[in-house]
């Protein structure tokens, strides 16, 4: 993909974002029969967004496929690389004694819908945009080092709750990503961790 379509398919999704939560919200109001908690419009609006701008650049997958890998998923070492990364990502929040995600769910109980789109869907996404598009066009541009660092800064920028928190555990999902050469196995191991953070925290 060329630079300027990572930028135009990064201001949509930003775009979306910020423009489907109005919508939904003035929805919401004029419409008795539309009920939707606060935390419901967030995700849901956050998971459109990418639904509609990949779907306006639709070459997003064609370019992230060859990096999928899922012959990875049959190596030990894929599996290992998964576990210790997964683990240090868990001594790190200890650590920081990070109680973003507490408080963020202490008071919750999430629908179906939302824990589809919290551990399955959004993940997906994610991991498409940062460490499919973006981790791919800066190893090729700029090597593994920028690839790695530059894709776990934005994905920390993204989520600016607790950005030194998302940035090391971020860091260590994307070092697998790079370890295994598989989009797949840090698809899993996301999903596995916002499983965690959903349910276990």
């Amino acid at each position: 993909m060329r630079t300027r379509n990572i930028v135009l398919l990064a201001v949509s999704i930003v775009f979306f974002s910020i423009l489907l939560p109005f919508l939904l919200v003035a929805i919401r109001s004029h419409v008795s029969r539309f009920s939707m908690d606060d935390y419901t419009i967030l995700y849901t609006t956050q998971f459109l967004a990418y639904v509609i701008s990949f779907l306006i650049f639709p070459k997003t997958f064609k370019y992230v496929a060859t990096e999928i890998n899922l012959a990875a998923l049959k190596q030990v070492k894929t599996y290992i690389y998964m576990g210790v990364a997964f683990f240090i990502t868990f001594v790190v929040h200890l650590l920081m004694n990070s109680d973003v995600i507490n408080i963020e769910y202490s008071d919750w109980q999430p629908s179906v819908w939302i824990v589809l789109l919290l551990v399955i869907l959004i993940p997906l996404f994610e991991e498409i945009l940062f460490r499919g598009v973006l981790y791919k066009f800066l190893f090729i541009k700029k090597g593994k080092v920028a690839a790695i660092v530059l894709t776990t800064l934005l994905f920390a920028i993204m989520h600016n709750d607790n950005f030194l928190f998302y940035f090391c555990g971020d860091l260590f999902i994307t070092i697998v990503r790079y370890k295994t050469s598989s989009l797949a196995s840090s698809y899993i191991l996301h999903v596995l961790w916002n499983l965690y953070a959903v349910f276990l925290i």
